[in-house]
């Protein structure tokens, strides 16, 4: 929903979206840093438990800004209409897949407003970029072979690593007493 949320409003705010705007590039570049620090979880923890990031003031202020911003469900499904099958959403799968060296098989966590019905159109769109060459031919094993997990198995991936963090976090307490 974060994420969701996220490319959302960073379509409203851009500066693309803003001519003429001297604001608009601080504005976007401190959403995006807001987010990245959402999306960390050692750093969201470190905020949620002290209010601050480090010695990040632009945090701050831009969750501050942008958390009164509302941004609906009808927004995030026009922005997820407008990006899926876009140029933007071609270059971003190849992209993923060239920064994970084929490995494709978490892809759908990456890309904004993923279902499960997209995993073949994106297995597609990676054999066609191997074979236009935007892609090195040594990703094409990796991506042939990949099983890429559905939302539920990568939700239940996620939860799994959480509460192992958890035990760790847990096996790291000293009692002092």
């Amino acid at each position: 929903q974060l994420k969701k949320a996220y490319y959302a409003l960073a379509r409203k705010v851009h500066p693309d979206k803003r001519p003429g705007d001297e604001q608009a590039k601080a504005d976007f570049l401190a959403l995006k840093k807001a987010y990245d620090i959402l999306c960390d979880p050692v750093r969201r923890r470190r905020y949620d438990r002290t209010g601050s990031v480090e010695d990040d003031a632009d945090f701050a202020a831009a969750y501050e800004h942008y958390r009164g911003i509302p941004v609906s469900e009808e927004d995030i499904r026009a922005t997820e209409a407008e990006y899926r099958h876009s140029d933007e959403e071609r270059t971003d799968v190849v992209e993923y897949a060239r920064k994970h060296s084929g490995d494709v098989a978490r892809i759908l966590e990456s890309i904004i407003g993923s279902t499960d019905d997209d995993a073949e159109r994106y297995r597609t769109i990676l054999e066609d970029a191997l074979r236009a060459g935007d892609l090195p031919k040594k990703h094409k094993k990796p991506i042939a072979k990949a099983t890429i997990l559905t939302l539920a198995e990568l939700e239940a991936d996620a939860e799994e690593m959480s509460s192992s963090e958890e035990d760790d976090d847990d096996d790291e307490k000293v009692d002092l007493a």
